[in-house]
Parts: structure tokens; sequence; C-alpha cells
């Protein structure tokens, strides 16, 4: 494809084919281009020998128009009894709008902050990294079964209370089994929302490829039409596209544990999805026969790019939805907010020695104090990601495709709503984890005390059993 022949663009390229460059990704800026070669050739038929429109006023039988793909000579310095011809351009009374502007709307739909915020929302510590070690097999499930991911969580919580036989030690391995399935669940609900902002840039990144393409047979009809005799009809414009339609089509790779997928770049993320989506969703194909008339022709192009960027806002709500959907039944299959504080762990028979002492002080420091210290982190980094996706501007106004800013804005918006909650609960959770382990310090320090007087009433009885 090519520009028309010998007519290069003259003037500086209008925005549309100054377009955000996707690394690669696909050619719009290129295309776009060359259709705004073409546009320009075909709206200054006075430039060239090519396509126009001959608009014929008639004395006796009144107006009429002929157009021409190719002219041999100048109409309007030949004698014609009784007419007067005028040459206009074939393009003269339409406003394809949609065509110049999807790459625009496209162009806006995509923010920046949409890396930094996965990354952000990729970083549990539980379900992934330092936190556990074993990955959850049967993620999803809402039995009592504890994931195979809180193996190593439970066996360390155990391992701090090592030597409590008393029976707050029993209401404490409740409450930190409750605590666990409420933590990881709540990070599950991270992860979902990094799956649903790669959905979207996936499907961003689809109709993007899908416009580019459609816009290159349209350029290539151009150049068909052009050669054609007067009168001639092409078959041209096409718009093949598969919809990413889903949140959680790489379910398996990128809900937790399956968390060797969650270390994944943005980039590779949305490769695996967009090659889910082609395996799974037959393309859909919209084609644009040539009526005739070049006006018409781009015009019919120009309602099909109408009707593409409709599906595309579409598509964008049908991501939010399963999103929202998926995250229902991840709370569901958990605690949906962090179990309260148990103080009644504290609640110590006064002279059995039923603890030692020294060991769990030394575990809460050992291994809760750093939990709690990652955690916090963590929460910071969740935060921030929520932060990042409010700064971007997800509604771009347009007044050609509203639609598309709407359904953008109500993603975001629900995306930071999700991610928001999913913060404060996660807040809650460790500050009531840092709770529990002042807690066992109070128990371990009280059982220390409590040992040391018993200690001391025996040696009192034994100074008074001597003196007898």
């Amino acid at each position: 494809m090519a520009p028309p022949p010998g007519y290069p663009p003259k003037h500086d390229a209008p925005p549309a084919a100054r377009t955000k460059d996707e690394s690669g990704n696909d050619q719009l800026k290129l295309t776009m281009a060359e259709y705004c070669a073409w546009y320009e050739y075909l709206l200054n038929p006075h430039e060239h020998q090519g396509p126009g429109r001959w608009q014929i006023e008639d004395t006796r039988s009144g107006s009429r128009e002929q157009e021409v793909n190719k002219r041999t000579t100048d109409k309007t310095t030949e004698p014609h009894p009784f007419e007067t011809w005028t040459l206009t351009s074939v393009l003269d009374g339409i406003d394809p709008r949609a065509l110049y502007n999807a790459p625009l709307v496209l162009a806006d739909s995509s923010p920046g902050v949409i890396e930094p915020a996965y990354n952000g929302f990729t970083n549990g510590y539980l379900v992934s990294g330092s936190g556990a070690t074993s990955i959850d097999s049967q993620a999803g499930r809402t039995s009592d079964t504890e994931y195979e991911m809180l193996l190593p969580l439970i066996t360390d919580f155990m391992e701090m209370r090592k030597g409590w036989i008393e029976p707050g030690n029993d209401k404490a391995h409740d409450w930190e089994k409750s605590w666990a399935r409420f933590a990881v669940g709540n990070e599950n609900v991270f992860l979902a929302l990094a799956e649903g902002l790669v959905a979207y840039r996936a499907s961003y990144l689809e109709f993007r490829r899908g416009l580019d393409e459609a816009v290159k047979h349209l350029v290539d009809s151009f150049q068909k039409k052009h050669e054609a005799p007067d009168g001639s009809s092409v078959s041209g414009f096409v718009w093949k596209v598969v919809a990413i339609a889903s949140a959680g089509a790489v379910a398996g790779k990128l809900v937790p544990g399956w968390g060797q997928a969650v270390s994944l770049t943005l980039a590779a993320a949305v490769a695996g999805l967009t090659e889910y989506g082609k395996r799974s969703v037959p393309a859909d194909t919209q084609e644009v026969q040539d009526p005739g008339r070049w006006a018409d022709f781009v015009m019919a192009a120009d309602d099909a790019v109408r009707t593409r960027m409709q599906r595309f806002a579409q598509d964008i709500d049908g991501i939010r939805e399963s999103m929202e959907t998926r995250i229902a039944a991840i709370r569901d299959g958990h605690l949906t907010d962090p179990p309260e504080r148990d103080e009644s762990i504290k609640d110590m028979p006064p002279t059995r020695r039923e603890i030692v002492p020294q060991h769990l002080n030394d575990g809460v420091t050992r291994w809760l104090d750093p939990k709690v210290a990652d955690l916090t982190g963590n929460c910071t980094v969740y935060q921030t990601a929520v932060d990042t996706l409010a700064s971007a501007d997800w509604a771009v106004p347009s007044s050609v495709f509203p639609e598309v800013a709407a359904a953008r804005e109500r993603f975001a918006t629900r995306v930071r709503e999700l991610g928001q909650e999913a913060v404060a609960k996660h807040r809650t959770a460790v500050e009531r984890l840092r709770l529990y382990g002042d807690d066992l310090r109070w128990v371990a320090n009280n059982a220390a005390a409590n040992e040391e007087a018993n200690l001391q009433i025996v040696n009192n009885l034994l100074a008074d059993v001597q003196g007898i």
C-alpha cells in the first residue's frame, strides 16, 4: 500500500495519523498516514487528474453530477451549450468522523498507568513470593478444606505456639485459621483486579489491531478503485476482531496461588490472554462492499467503524462485569472481613504450667513481627496501585464515541472502588494480626509471671518444711 501516485501528503499529518506508538504492536500510525494521504488526495481534485465529481447545471433539465476516476480534459474550459461544469471532490458532502477519530479514541483508551497498577496488584505476599511456598491447586473451592498455600502459613503459626497446651491455644489456632483464610482470599481479589487490567489491555490492543487491518484494507481498496474503470466497484473494507470479553480467560494463570504467572510482566500476560481469545472466540468479520460512489464507499466504512467502536465499549463493560463476578466468587469462598480480635485467648488458668513462655515470646518476635512488617509494606504497594489508577483520565471526552469514554470510566471507577475496599480490608487484617501478637506476648509474659509466682510458693513451702 502507498499514498496516491505522485501525491505524498503536502501538509502536516492530521492528528489521526499521529496516534500513540504501541512499540511495534501494530502499524496504525503508518496506516493512518496513508489513509490521510488518500483522503487529502480525494478532497483536492484540482491538484491531479484522478477521481473527481462534475457538477453539471443544465438550463434545460436542471442539475446532475458525473463521477470519474480519471480526467483527460478540463470540462470547465470546454464549450457546453446550456451547461456549466464545476469540478468538485468525490467526497463532497460527507464527514467520515469515525474513521478519523477512532485511532485517537483508541490511543486515549490505554492510560500509561495500567502497567504500574498491574505490577502493584500482583505484588501478593501470602499467595506468592516469600509468604508461601505451595501453590493452590484447587483455588475457588468454598469448602472448609484449607488451601495448600495455607499449610506453611498455619505451620509457622503452630511452631510459634509450640509447647502451649492450655485451652487458649485452641482458640488462638482457630483465630489464626480464620485470619489466614481471609488474608489469602483478599490477596486473590487484588490478583483478580490485575487480571481485569490484563483483559482490558488485551481488548484495547485487539481492537486497535483490528482497526489497523481494516484501514489497510480500505487503503488497498482505494488503490484498486483508483485503477478500476469508471463505474467499477471493488470489494474492500474488512474488519476482523477477536473479542476479549471476560476477565478470567486466563484463569489458572493469574489467580493465586497459580503463582507462577503473577510474576509475569503485563506484556506476557496480555499476550497469553490474546492467544486464549483467538483460540476460544471465532473472529468476527465485517465486510463492506463498495456501492460504487467514492463517498458511499467511504461512509460505509465509516459506519462499520462506528459499529466496531460500540462493540469495544460493550467489551469493556463485559470485562468489568466478569471481574465483579469473579471477585464476588472469591469473597464467597473466604471470610468477607478479617476476623475480630479474640481476647479470650488471654483467659489463663492461674496456677497451671501449660505453656513455654520464652518460646512463645521468641516466636512472635522471630516470625509474626516480620510478617506484620512485610504485609504493611505490601499494603503500601496496593494503595499506590489504586492511587495510580485514580491519577489517569479514563473519561477522555469524545464527541464521536461517548459510549467508549463512558465504558472506560465505569471500568476504571469499579477497579478503584474494589481495590480501595480490598486495601482497607488488608490494612485492618494486618493491624489485627499485630494486636494478636501483642495478645500472645501478654499470655507469654503472664505465664512467666505465674510460673515465677508458683515457684516462689513452692520455695516458701520448702523453706517452711525445712524450718519445721
